[in-house]
């Protein structure tokens, strides 16, 4: 419970202090998920107790980190996976904290520079929650990905061979005069390589 009222006030510090001076919590507590009831409130962490409705939206399975994560709260993500949080613990949905945070800064590099999206951008940002909430955060978030750079990495490297080895498949029975384009596509859809495999299925398969 003290752990998500310091995260429902955004406080990386009293989050932190919480999992390192509260010394009865159980090994794993910075993993504990979220149980979501059908109204949507109140929440119960397991073991923890309920909880009144402290964040907007709320996913059944979701851990502490995805919760920050959800509610554009790098600095408390940062100290999650400082404090020994799991990024590839899934809720219900299938979503993970580093998915999620692949998809932001997904969208991150490919809108460089800007602090206030435009009609394409918001268009593009509603997967992760929203672009303006992640360009006013863009310092905080690239700390982050500098904090997991090795897993976003090798996940951006399983995502493009994934994608390439799909699309293979699918020009080799549809297409084989578009195989030697894949590169190009890849290239052409970096950081979006599940947007044009999803395309090419589409265009193929429905």
């Amino acid at each position: 419970m003290h752990a998500l009222q310091a995260l429902s006030k955004r406080d990386s510090d009293e989050l932190t202090r919480v999992f390192t001076e509260m010394t009865e919590l159980p090994a794993q507590a910075v993993d504990t998920k979220v149980q979501t009831f059908g109204f949507g409130a109140p929440m119960q962490f397991h073991s923890f107790g309920p909880s009144s409705a402290l964040f907007d939206r709320a996913v059944n399975g979701d851990t502490l980190l995805l919760l920050a994560l959800r509610h554009h709260d790098p600095q408390s993500a940062i100290a999650l996976i400082k404090l020994g949080a799991s990024g590839s613990l899934c809720n219900s949905e299938g979503e993970s904290a580093l998915q999620v945070t692949f998809d932001t800064m997904a969208f991150l590099r490919l809108h460089p520079d800007e602090t206030q999206p435009s009609g394409q951008q918001q268009r593009d940002g509603a997967s992760v929650g929203g672009g303006e909430r992640l360009l006013k955060h863009r310092t905080e978030y690239e700390a982050l990905f500098t904090l997991l750079q090795d897993e976003l990495t090798a996940l951006h490297e399983q995502q493009k061979a994934t994608t390439e080895r799909e699309l293979q498949t699918l020009y080799q029975q549809f297409a084989p005069d578009r195989i030697s384009k894949i590169p190009t596509q890849l290239e052409a859809f970096v950081f979006r390589e599940q947007l044009l495999l999803q395309s090419v299925k589409q265009k193929y398969l429905s």
